[in-house]
């Protein structure tokens, strides 16, 4: 078991409200313009929503495990956001939502209201 990865998932699922907006956000690109909206969330995943999506998606917490072991090197520029495709389909939510976290605790996003 990963411990930091067990605290990263904790504090998600602590500060994380169904309805909260996230920007859609890679190392490269810094947010794109894009969102996604939480709809649900439990122990084994968080369910996203955007309307350019079509029906939400079940985002596992395996699939944010898996990318929060490679996470310091994508953001270093070592790891390139293809390479993290090989691990999961779901590289936008499992890499915006680390992202909102950071800039949360930073205190430069907060949530957003539920549109």
């Amino acid at each position: 078991m990963n411990s930091a990865f067990e605290g990263t998932w904790a504090d998600l699922r602590s500060r994380l409200r169904v309805g909260a907006i996230i920007r859609n956000w890679s190392a490269d690109s810094g947010y794109t313009g894009g969102e996604f909206r939480i709809n649900d969330m439990d122990s084994s995943a968080i369910v996203v929503r955007s309307p350019q999506m079509g029906p939400e998606r079940s985002v596992s917490r395996r699939d944010f495990e898996k990318l929060f072991a490679l996470w310091s090197q994508y953001n270093r520029g070592s790891v390139s956001r293809a390479e993290l495709g090989k691990h999961s389909q779901n590289t936008t939510y499992v890499l915006s939502i680390p992202r909102w976290l950071e800039d949360a605790r930073d205190g430069d996003q907060a949530l957003r209201p539920i549109r």
